[in-house]
């Protein structure tokens, strides 16, 4: 069946850090919050009937559609954050299972190799055979999640403009 150790997977899976993928998903949290509240407030300033005059008209076009594009915007942030969140239940559960497996299979071995010292193999063989199993069925747990969390954010990048609309006053820079 193999070594679970010797699969990549399980040193991404030990790597990671899910209070780091929390930490991400947050800051995806307030970046939706913000430009939802930008939005509502570049809506509400292009509704004001109390600013009149031409500028008050050059703003109100120049808004045009931007408040609904932050908003969709900020519906892609959210989706991406809640992707995140639900990735990092599943990675902190995951890996927890993991290592309580590999420690399990470690002292399963280790008994195995006792036993087999004591010629009676059969009782550890099987328990090897059942851990390590479970522990390449977390590695495809991991991978589940991961493929998810990315589709999700896959999902979520068509929210967003490719390029600002012209005239927006905004300078893309590319590498």
């Amino acid at each position: 069946m193999g070594d679970p150790l010797a699969d990549p997977r399980a040193a991404e899976l030990l790597a990671a850090v899910p209070d780091e993928v929390g930490a991400v998903a947050a800051e995806f949290r307030t970046a939706a919050g913000e430009s939802q509240a930008t939005a509502a407030g570049l809506s509400a300033a292009r509704q004001d009937g109390t600013w009149t005059g031409r500028a008050a008209d050059a703003f109100r076009t120049a808004i045009g559609r931007l408040p609904l594009r932050l908003d969709r915007v900020g519906a892609g942030f959210s989706a991406v954050a809640e992707a995140l969140t639900a990735y990092e239940a599943e990675l902190s559960t995951v890996r927890a299972a993991f290592k309580r497996t590999l420690a399990e299979l470690a002292d399963a071995e280790s008994r195995l190799a006792t036993e087999k010292a004591a010629a009676r193999g059969e009782t550890a063989d099987s328990e090897i055979a059942r851990l390590t199993r479970r522990a390449f069925e977390l590695l495809d747990d991991f991978a589940s999640g991961r493929e998810a969390c990315r589709s999700a954010i896959g999902a979520a990048q068509g929210t967003a403009p490719a390029r600002p609309p012209a005239g927006h006053g905004i300078t893309v820079i590319s590498t």
